[in-house]
């Protein structure tokens, strides 16, 4: 299954950064981009003015 919406659950992507801001944890977002391989979702966030990338052990599928 394709997700289309996910929920960060961690603070520490595996994309290098320190952690996350308080504004994205617990939220849910649009997934841009699945990696059905890996299972690795992106997302865009308007507080990151950018995309972030999540393992799938730091998102939970919303729908």
């Amino acid at each position: 299954m394709v997700p289309k919406q996910i929920q960060i659950v961690s603070n520490r992507p595996h994309t290098g950064q320190d952690g996350l801001l308080p504004e994205v944890i617990g939220k849910v977002f649009s997934v841009t981009y699945y990696e059905p391989h890996t299972k690795e979702v992106s997302i865009y966030s308007k507080a990151y003015e950018g995309v972030i990338s999540l393992n799938e052990k730091e998102y939970t599928v919303v729908r």
